[in-house]
């Protein structure tokens, strides 16, 4: 096994050591930190001051990671994103087989790419967006009762925690189905379409050497790997450009810095790769859990 091979591997088996920590360890990170927002909104919505409490706490503390460290809670600790990402490659094992390459090569089956083309996933992107909005307009009319009742995340957390979820909860349930089958053909579906945690962090600014760049000069010609194997599929931007929209989409997964011919062509100061990326996603899996350990 060349070097190379051995760094992908070995970055594979920390990856997914990473995920499996958080997923039983913290899964109730992401719903911690939406509570917080639920929580600003209905106190702002009341004429309340904020009090420092769990789920403002839980929140503040991620956005602050986020900030520096981009969003490495997105891509490796937040549970419903590893189950999307579970079902991604489930999918992508079945549709590898004989009977399936058959009907891909009819266009009845979506490429590695999802159903869901890098144009539409453009305009798509601003769905998650729209969910916030609705989210804090329903907080401020004093009708958060019908997030719970909407919420597919709830449905997931009874799911995790080995059970049933309320008969009554029927439009969760069909939306949680929906969303399911959503990720189960397109990377990220969750995450980039719909998740309104993922829109609050895609509004902050990203510390610069945490954005992901590209030495376009050094690329090898029509190669483009860096965007095909984006969960977001991000066109990284020249190491002398600066696009904020592209930073606060990307998950801080490394794939295009791994996946890259040309070695340290493309990723930032805190997204290397070789071993200085294995060293770094160590040390920022270390810093979130000592924040979820101080702030469960």
């Amino acid at each position: 096994m060349n070097t190379r091979k051995k760094y992908l591997h070995l970055r594979r088996i920390v990856m997914i050591a990473i995920r499996v920590i958080f997923f039983f360890l913290f899964p109730t990170v992401f719903s911690a930190s939406f509570a917080g927002i639920k929580y600003i909104c209905t106190q702002l919505a009341a004429k309340q001051p904020l009090e420092p409490n769990a789920f403002l706490i839980t929140l503040i503390a991620i956005a602050a990671f986020t900030i520096i460290f981009g969003r490495f809670f997105c891509g490796f600790a937040c549970a419903f994103g590893t189950y999307g990402d579970v079902l991604y490659a489930i999918g992508q094992l079945i549709r590898g087989k004989k009977p399936f390459q058959r009907l891909k090569k009819t266009g009845m089956l979506p490429d590695r790419g999802g159903i869901i083309n890098p144009v539409l996933g453009k305009i798509f992107r601003y769905g998650k967006y729209i969910v916030l909005l609705v989210t804090v307009l329903l907080c401020f009319f004093n009708r958060s009762d019908l997030i719970t009742n909407l919420s597919p995340w709830v449905i997931f957390s009874r799911l995790q925690a080995y059970k049933l979820p309320p008969a009554d909860l029927v439009l969760a349930i069909v939306l949680f189905i929906a969303i399911s089958v959503g990720m189960f053909l397109t990377p990220r579906f969750f995450c980039r379409f719909l998740c309104p945690l993922g829109a609050v962090f895609s509004l902050l600014p990203i510390a610069p050497f945490s954005t992901v760049r590209l030495n376009k000069e050094n690329c090898a010609k029509s190669c483009g790997m860096c965007s095909v194997v984006c969960p977001a599929h991000l066109d990284l931007p020249d190491k002398e450009e600066n696009i904020p929209q592209i930073h606060s989409e990307c998950f801080a997964c490394a794939k295009c810095t791994y996946s890259c011919p040309k070695d340290a062509n493309c990723g930032a100061g805190t997204i290397p790769g070789k071993a200085k990326g294995l060293i770094w996603l160590g040390i920022k899996a270390g810093a979130l859990l000592c924040i979820c350990f101080l702030i469960k």
